[in-house]
């Protein structure tokens, strides 16, 4: 439950609790394999490593920065946005070791999310209209660690929950305004 100090482990039958696992504000969760999950802690600097079957908390990850927003595998390696307003790069966890193996530099600040497009290549949005960090999107390549291209969003554009088409070859996000205007619509 987000922002609730646990996540609740309910059976996918019945849909009865079968108990809890104490995490500090948890967020987002990645499921790494069918013993183990990534909890992202909102306003923490570490990361959650958790066994759902056994129902408990098997370390915590120290980051550099706070607030990891979503996460995605790619191969054996965990993508880690955290979404703080320092933070320039996209980590890279080993799954097998759970030890940051590297990062990518990003162009904007504040990562938040991920997708992945039909050729492969990996779409990060990044922002926090706010504090003000301008909102970007960029397109990594993982295996080379590189940002292929970047865009850069209007002044005071805040998009949020970027996805794909089926086909991978469109993205989607919603766009947050804060002054009630219409005068983009979301779209860019």
């Amino acid at each position: 439950v987000n922002n609730s100090d646990r996540i609740t482990v309910v059976d996918s039958g019945s849909f009865r609790i079968k108990g809890s696992i104490a995490v500090p504000k948890p967020r987002y969760m990645l499921q790494v394999s069918e013993n183990k999950a990534y909890v992202g802690e909102l306003f923490q600097s570490k990361l959650a490593v958790i066994n759902p079957s056994s129902r408990r908390l098997v370390k915590e990850m120290p980051l550099q920065y706070r607030s990891v927003e979503q996460m995605m595998l790619w191969n054996n390696l965990a993508l880690i946005a955290n979404w703080d307003e320092n933070c320039r790069q996209v980590y890279l966890v080993d799954t097998a070791t759970d030890l940051p193996v590297d990062s990518i530099a990003l162009p904007g600040y504040a990562p938040s999310a991920f997708v992945q497009d039909k050729e492969g290549h990996v779409w990060v949005l990044a922002g926090n209209v706010f504090k003000g960090k301008s909102a970007t999107l960029s397109c990594l390549d993982i295996a080379s660690r590189s940002v292929l291209r970047s865009y850069t969003f209007p002044a005071k554009a805040d998009p949020i929950k970027i996805c794909r088409n089926n086909s991978g070859d469109t993205l989607l996000f919603i766009e947050v305004n804060y002054d009630g205007g219409s005068d983009r619509k979301g779209i860019f």
